[in-house]
């Protein structure tokens, strides 16, 4: 088994310059591509990937052996085999520099705690959700930043850590 990676961003887009490096990707790996990226990874149009979001993102897990995260308004969670995992947590606000930093993170960090990539990428994703829920309500909608993410990860964390 090869170590857990995330994918997101930079590595993103080489490897939609370097698709060759597909073969070299695996069910131990997860891809956070936000619409853009993935028009880049599969070669469709931005409208076509918002018409078929969760389509798109089976087919390119699929492709790849890979777990998709494809983020949206309703972050689209698959291994391209089992069940599609849809998040209804989190809110507009999220959509700020940074937000995705952090939700790799958190993806990654859940993985090296021994989660597997398919248990690691919706938790994070729904944990990183209620995050943004959480901190909205301090900052408002156009206040939020990555940073009160992270704020509210330890806040959801200690939330469930103490029932």
């Amino acid at each position: 088994e090869k170590n857990p990676l995330v994918l997101d961003a930079d590595g993103l887009n080489l490897l939609a310059m370097h698709p060759q490096w597909k073969e070299f990707l695996g069910g131990n790996v997860v891809l956070t591509p936000h619409i853009g990226e993935m028009s880049r990874l599969c070669g469709r149009s931005i409208g076509e990937i918002q018409e078929t979001i969760a389509q798109t993102a089976v087919d390119y897990a699929k492709e790849t052996g890979t777990v998709c995260v494809q983020k949206d308004a309703c972050t689209v969670v698959t291994d391209g085999k089992d069940d599609i995992y849809l998040n209804l947590s989190g809110n507009s606000g999220m959509a700020t520099a940074g937000s995705g930093d952090v939700l790799s993170g958190l993806i990654g960090a859940l993985m090296a705690q021994k989660l597997t990539s398919y248990q690691a990428a919706p938790l994070g994703v729904y944990l990183h959700g209620l995050a943004g829920d959480i901190m909205v309500q301090t900052t408002g909608l156009q206040g939020l930043t990555a940073s009160d993410l992270i704020t509210g990860i330890k806040k959801v964390l200690n939330i469930y850590t103490q029932q």
